[in-house]
C-alpha cells in the first residue's frame, strides 16, 4: 500500500460507517511477514496478544470477562497500524530506536492514512511513540487538557486539508497497563468532538 510492500494496514470492514472513526497507532512490528493485518486477524480469529485485550478493554470500558466484551466487532470498527512502518527484527517490546522512529515514511505514511480514511480519532500507543510522531507537511495544534480528568491528559488536533483528528496517547498496553486509568482517559477523549 501507499508503494511500501509490507505496509498492510487493518481497515476494518465496518469503519465507514463507525462513529468515531478510530485509527490506533501502534509502535512497531519485529516480524516482516506478520503485516497489521495478520495481527488483528490473528487477535479475532482467537489469537492472544495482551497488548490488544488490554487496550480493547480500556477502549470498551469492559474486563474480556465481561458481558459487551467484543474484541471482534471493535476490530470491525478500527483502523491499525503501526506508525514505525519498517519492521525490526528481535522480538516484542524491544523499542525502535530515535533513527528509526525519524525513517520519512513514517510521517508520511500517517499524512496518507489520515487523507484517505479520515478518522475523527487516533490513539498513540507508548509515550516514545507519542513523542516521536508527525504528519508530513502539517503542524500540530497546541496540546490541549481533556476536560474531567484530574491529570490533565493532554490531546491535540490536526488538520489535512478541511479534515481534523484528534490525537491522544496511552501508556504502551504491553505492559504496566492500569484498566482504570486508560479506561476513564479514552472515554472521555472519543467523547470529544475533531470540529
Amino acid at each position: 500500500m501507499f508503494g511500501i510492500e509490507s505496509f498492510k494496514p487493518w481497515v476494518g470492514d465496518l469503519y465507514y460507517i463507525s462513529h468515531p472513526k478510530l485509527l490506533i497507532l501502534g509502535e512497531s512490528r519485529w516480524d516482516e511477514e506478520f503485516t497489521d493485518t495478520k495481527i488483528i486477524e490473528f487477535q479475532i480469529d482467537g489469537g492472544h496478544f495482551r497488548a490488544h485485550t488490554n487496550f480493547v478493554q480500556a477502549v470498551l470500558g469492559k474486563r474480556h470477562w465481561e458481558e459487551g466484551y467484543d474484541p471482534i466487532a471493535f476490530g470491525r470498527k478500527s483502523i491499525f497500524y503501526n506508525y514505525n512502518t519498517s519492521f525490526y527484527p528481535g522480538r516484542a517490546r524491544i523499542p525502535p530506536e530515535h533513527g528509526e522512529r525519524a525513517e520519512a515514511q513514517n510521517p508520511r505514511m500517517l499524512r496518507k492514512m489520515l487523507e484517505m480514511y479520515k478518522p475523527t480519532h487516533c490513539i498513540v500507543w507508548g509515550i516514545a511513540n507519542w513523542r516521536s510522531v508527525a504528519v508530513e507537511g502539517a503542524k500540530w495544534g497546541p496540546d490541549q487538557a481533556m476536560p474531567g480528568l484530574a491529570d490533565g491528559w493532554p490531546y491535540r488536533r490536526i488538520t489535512i486539508g478541511s479534515h481534523t483528528t484528534l490525537f491522544s496517547h496511552v501508556k504502551h498496553p504491553s505492559a504496566g497497563f492500569s484498566f482504570a486509568r486508560w479506561s476513564a482517559v479514552l472515554s472521555t477523549f472519543l467523547m470529544l468532538i475533531s470540529a
